[in-house]
């Protein structure tokens, strides 16, 4: 495979970078430092004197501590528990071209099926066909769409480059868990909610879905809420409009999309799951028909897409469904 153009990822100080992440040293290992320390001892014993031990003892103590400082550092890069190392994504689904650059390594590679991890500091991008989704903890979700660069600065703290990205927080969040994207003109980060970001050095677009989302940047600062389309350009005035939660704009949003849960999970789950995921309300035609949904039990659809939920529970199910405008109404047939 050919290499990729050059962006201003591959001009990164990626040393600079993992120190940065590091944060505090570790403290070495007790074998290790006891082994330093008899090294450095007995060399110090064969080459002095006792008469000149005082005046040589200072140079051989900075050298030990030299030599200690160094296993460290080593310890530290390579260490699958080190700061600069630590997981913070799981890569869940990867479509066409999709190109990675590990944590300390300007060396871009494509990202094969045995990759599933994302540490601090790795770099993702995608090319003109690429997509990807990626899982940043207990229910919050990153997707990228084509010609997208990121680096994972931790599981909330995302550098966006360039390229368009959706954010699913997964719901109300505290303020101290709240997920920060950093952009060319500033940083983005969510109140609870599902939106949009596209971004590059001339302009930033945020398309709210859900809840609220706030931007600060280096002349303004902008709070957006659901249904808002806001244009930030680098220069001139923010530009505001409208867009609804099941707009076509959403399409890839919901391409990417595939529903994940552990045993058995209702029908009213997997319909709920479907109306979030397409923007959609869910309307019930009686309390009877909703409580029916939630205690059918179903199982297998696990990787389906949302048109695809729907199919399989109107397949093996009594429950029928009618797209309407902004809404997903579900009856029961009679048996």
């Amino acid at each position: 495979m050919s290499d990729t153009p050059k962006t201003p990822l591959d001009d990164e100080d990626t040393v600079a970078r993992v120190i940065r992440l590091a944060g505090r040293r570790p403290v070495a290992a007790e074998d290790a430092r006891a082994r330093v320390y008899a090294a450095v001892h007995e060399r110090w014993r064969n080459s002095i004197t006792a008469t000149a031990r005082k005046s040589r003892l200072m140079p051989w103590l900075a050298a030990a501590a030299a030599i200690v400082g160094v296993a460290i550092g080593v310890t530290l890069l390579r260490s699958p528990g080190g700061v600069a190392n630590a997981a913070v994504a799981n890569l869940q689904t990867a479509r066409g071209e999709l190109w990675i650059a590990r944590a300390g390594s300007q060396t871009w590679e494509p990202v094969d099926n045995d990759i599933e991890e994302l540490r601090a500091g790795d770099a993702l991008r995608t090319a003109g066909d690429g997509r990807a989704v990626l899982l940043l903890g207990p229910g919050a979700s990153l997707r990228l769409n084509v010609d997208t660069s990121i680096v994972l600065n931790a599981a909330d703290r995302i550098e966006v480059s360039e390229g368009t990205v959706y954010l699913d927080s997964g719901g109300p969040r505290r303020e101290e868990s709240v997920t920060r994207l950093h952009t060319p003109l500033g940083e983005v980060w969510d109140v609870g909610t599902q939106f949009e970001l596209r971004t590059d050095a001339q302009a930033l677009r945020i398309r709210v879905r859900e809840g609220a989302v706030q931007f600060q940047g280096k002349d303004r600062d902008v709070h957006s809420e659901a249904g808002d389309e806001v244009l930030i350009p680098a220069q001139g005035d923010t530009v505001r409009g409208r867009i609804a939660p099941y707009d076509d704009a959403w399409t890839w949003v919901a391409d990417l999309a595939s529903f994940h849960a552990q045993g058995d999970y209702t029908a009213a789950t997997l319909l709920d799951w479907v109306g979030r995921e397409t923007g959609r309300s869910l309307r019930f035609d009686g309390p009877a028909t909703r409580a029916h949904a939630e205690s059918l039990l179903l199982h297998g659809a696990e990787g389906l897409s949302p048109q695809d939920t729907l199919e399989v529970v109107a397949a093996t199910t009594n429950l029928r469904y009618e797209l309407e405008t902004g809404t997903i109404v579900i009856s029961a047939a009679q048996r």
